[in-house]
């Protein structure tokens, strides 16, 4: 059975949630997000990648021969992406992780999932991304982020492939929000949330 054939969950269906970025893992993680029935709205700073999400329903740049979900919508500005989502997915690259929430630290929504996607280190701190969030967004947002990782691949999880990851956090709620949302098949690795960003994409 195709996975578009599938009836979308009641949970998942017309709920809306934000991906943030327009990459390869970005634009797979909003095509899985609206397969399994949610509305997705994505923040993409390229104007031109933006019009072929909108317009083809495609993103050639970075996500080649992949038809995207009628679901998924770009907008350029991220406080537009993220109102009224129900969780955000964070797939910026992290060399532009600190400057992306330190100029909107105030516009991501409160007590909902932050699902951390992106990877590495960052040159020059070498901290990670779960440790460039916790120092550029307020306390109030602390115990929202969960950071996701696995040996998984942007075009396999867009074509609907099988795909497993670890998620951590240090609080219970924010890890269970990921795995309830269908993001993926999610593994909880509880609260050490550092050292699962190491693993490869």
């Amino acid at each position: 059975e195709e996975p578009d054939s599938k009836r979308p969950s009641c949970a998942a269906e017309g709920t809306r949630v934000a991906v943030l970025g327009g990459g390869c893992f970005g634009t797979a993680m909003a095509q899985l997000l609206a397969r399994n029935g949610y509305c997705v709205t994505m923040w993409v700073r390229n104007s031109e990648v933006r019009e072929q999400i909108n317009g083809h329903r495609r993103n050639p740049t970075y996500l080649p021969g992949i038809e995207l979900h009628e679901r998924i919508k770009a907008v350029q500005g991220l406080a537009a992406a993220v109102e009224g989502a129900a969780l955000v997915a964070i797939a910026v690259p992290t060399p532009f992780l600190r400057e992306t929430f330190a100029q909107n630290r105030d516009s991501l929504p409160t007590k909902v999932p932050l699902v951390l996607l992106s990877k590495g280190i960052e040159n020059g701190t070498l901290q990670t991304p779960l440790e460039i969030l916790r120092e550029e967004l307020p306390g109030k947002y602390g115990k929202c982020v969960c950071a996701v990782s696995g040996l998984s691949f942007a075009r396999e999880i867009a074509q609907g492939l099988p795909t497993n990851v670890t998620c951590a956090s240090e609080c219970q709620e924010a890890a269970g929000g990921a795995e309830q949302s269908d993001v993926l098949r999610v593994h909880d690795l509880g609260h050490k949330g550092g050292g699962v960003q190491g693993c490869p994409q």
